[in-house]
């Protein structure tokens, strides 16, 4: 659930009382040995491992920082201690989860998960058991666990299960490094999106208005609110964002542009494919195609976001740095991700969207295109707008 509510606080603790967050009382089921199968252990690890790295942002609430951002593990760690699969008996447990906070963000040192690896190595027999194969990990790094020049993984976490918002097996370089995503063990997952964005949602509102109708005027009620959806989306394609590295490097020409995207910087020469620049570069100009180039001056006038997204038909949903948050956030305001995730050599395959293959089908809501295909994106998307 990507719009978990915030857990309740404990009375007489502040919003700045980040140990309230996690008792027992709050999040946890009773202390017995019942569950629903498959039963999750969630590890009990020091505080300054999780919940105390909450005073690292004292000026963030929980889950209200961005419209989606990196705050998946504690969704997960919240959600796994509500859960009817969690045990407090090891013994019955089909997985252990281990509940790492990473504030990293991006990237950086990933000193978190080798102190939470060598603890849980320490004070428990079950890693020993099974080489750590049925832990899970929460990663929510930019390229998720691949590696970086502050460091690796791979030894660490080589045969665990991986909860990752990239689903990519190459890295912020676009080379495989070492451990990174396993689609044969490792689950994509969606980033955490706010509350304020899901109740923008415009399906709230075709799902209020179809349910409570029966036989013909149910078809007839989810018709007129289909076209009600789209009626009012006048944009054929939306994007706003940086075309590359580094964001914060302003430019005044597509020349200048062109000069800053070829820049090398190591381990992240490989941004967002080179997608955002292709598109931008070809299309800038394209009738009802609104890209707004944050990194290219005169800056873009600020909008809704939202409100923009929410007049398009497709969002434009590239990767960045690794993983993004356009492709849930616009499929949650209904506009349809285009979802264009590769270097165009075929030598790796496409990145893997949130729960793809297991629980979701992104063929039924997104546009996939490979890079070798952006040159006939106005074309596909005009042809499907039309059909």
């Amino acid at each position: 659930d990507s719009s978990l509510e915030p857990l309740p606080m404990r009375r007489g603790g502040g919003s700045g009382s980040a140990l309230g967050l996690l008792t027992r009382e709050a999040a946890g089921p009773p202390d017995s040995g019942d569950c629903v199968e498959p039963c999750v252990y969630v590890y009990e690890l020091p505080s300054r491992m999780n919940v105390l790295a909450l005073k690292a942002e004292p000026m963030y609430e929980f889950y209200e920082h961005g419209p989606a951002d990196y705050r998946a593990f504690k969704a997960v760690h919240i959600s796994l201690l509500r859960s009817k699969h969690r045990t407090v008996d090891a013994a019955r447990a089909a997985y252990f989860y281990v509940p790492t906070w990473d504030f990293h963000g991006s990237w950086g040192n990933p000193e978190i998960y080798w102190r939470a690896q060598r603890y849980v190595m320490a004070q428990w027999p079950y890693w020993n058991s099974s080489g750590g194969a049925d832990h899970v990990w929460t990663v929510t790094r930019d390229a998720g666990a691949c590696s970086t020049p502050w460091g690796s993984v791979w030894e660490l976490l080589r045969s665990s299960v991986l909860l990752s918002n990239w689903g990519g097996v190459t890295g912020l370089g676009g080379v495989p490094t070492e451990r990174c995503f396993d689609a044969t063990r490792d689950l994509a997952v969606p980033g955490v999106l706010r509350r304020a964005k899901v109740k923008r949602s415009p399906f709230l509102r075709f799902f209020a208005g179809v349910n409570g109708t029966v036989a013909a005027a149910a078809a007839a009620a989810a018709a007129a609110r289909e076209r009600e959806l789209w009626s009012s989306r006048n944009t054929l394609l939306f994007f706003h964002g940086a075309m590359c590295w580094q964001i914060y490097d302003k430019v005044h020409s597509l020349p200048a542009l062109e000069r800053k995207c070829k820049r090398k910087h190591g381990f992240i020469d490989d941004y967002s494919f080179g997608v955002r620049y292709e598109v931008y570069r070809r299309f800038k100009n394209e009738p009802r195609f609104v890209i707004r180039a944050t990194d290219v001056l005169p800056a873009p006038r600020p909008v809704d976001l939202d409100k923009a997204m929410l007049s398009a038909v497709f969002c434009l949903c590239p990767s960045g740095t690794g993983w993004g948050m356009r492709a849930f956030h616009a499929a949650v305001l209904g506009c349809i991700p285009v979802i264009v995730q590769d270097d165009g050599s075929d030598k790796y395959p496409t990145v893997l969207q949130a729960f793809e293959g297991l629980l979701l089908d992104w063929d039924d809501f997104a546009v996939r295109l490979s890079f070798k295909e952006l040159p006939r994106l106005p074309a596909v998307l005009r042809a499907l707008e039309e059909d």
